[in-house]
């Protein structure tokens, strides 16, 4: 952006976006770090056969936790938060966690074996990730300021390339120090990485189609 550019960006309360997303951001990581999650436990029906027709029946599973900053399927932050606002009856009963390895299985007789958590339900579009969801929508709208903004196509991509690799850079530096790309969390680093991934794409894509239109 020129001097006129970044002055009218400044002007128009743009800089209120990037305070609310660092806002945002801190709560998130607050809450899934800072919170204590202890045990806990959920129902789940299960089909049972007595010398007759067979029945269905809810039994009583419990989760061992006891911890903080974990962020496992079992004793995340972000389950406790929906369970305890929303109840467990409100989650997704098939989450991606049933996918693991870990709770597979051929045969309904072993599903006592497996970890209690395989059977819990899960939302990943819960509470805590929609503040990650807003995040990604502020810095989409972003885009939308330099085009609306900047007139000059080259300063276009300059500044959308600028923010598309900073944001993935970013993103890569958290996955390095330890903050897990976890789509089911919404970590900051996955919506930082996604974010400058759709960044690039679309850079990508306007380049292409002003290309197009200059050899028409």
């Amino acid at each position: 952006m020129n001097a006129t550019n970044v002055q009218s960006y400044f002007s128009r309360g743009y800089p209120a976006h990037w305070i609310f997303v660092l806002s945002l951001c801190g709560i998130y990581l607050g809450l899934l770090y800072g919170l204590y999650v202890p045990d806990w436990q959920f129902e789940v029906q299960q089909a049972i056969h007595l010398n007759g027709p067979w029945n269905s029946t809810y039994i009583v599973k419990k989760v061992t936790c006891g911890v903080i900053g974990d962020l496992g399927p079992a004793c995340n932050s972000a389950g406790m938060i929906d369970r305890y606002f929303l109840g467990s009856e409100h989650l997704y009963k098939k989450p991606a966690y049933r996918n693991l390895k870990i709770c597979q299985t051929s045969e309904v007789s072993d599903l006592d074996n497996l970890p209690s958590w395989c059977q819990a339900p899960f939302d990943p579009e819960g509470l805590l990730g929609s503040l990650m969801a807003a995040v990604t929508c502020i810095l989409g709208l972003q885009y939308g300021h330099i085009l609306v903004r900047v007139e000059d196509h080259k300063d276009r991509l300059r500044y959308w390339l600028l923010f598309s690799v900073s944001f993935f850079s970013l993103g890569l530096f958290l996955v390095f120090i330890g903050h897990p790309l976890n789509k089911q969390l919404y970590t900051v680093s996955y919506t930082l990485l996604t974010t400058g991934s759709a960044g690039l794409t679309f850079c990508a894509l306007y380049l292409l189609h002003e290309y197009q239109d200059e050899s028409l």
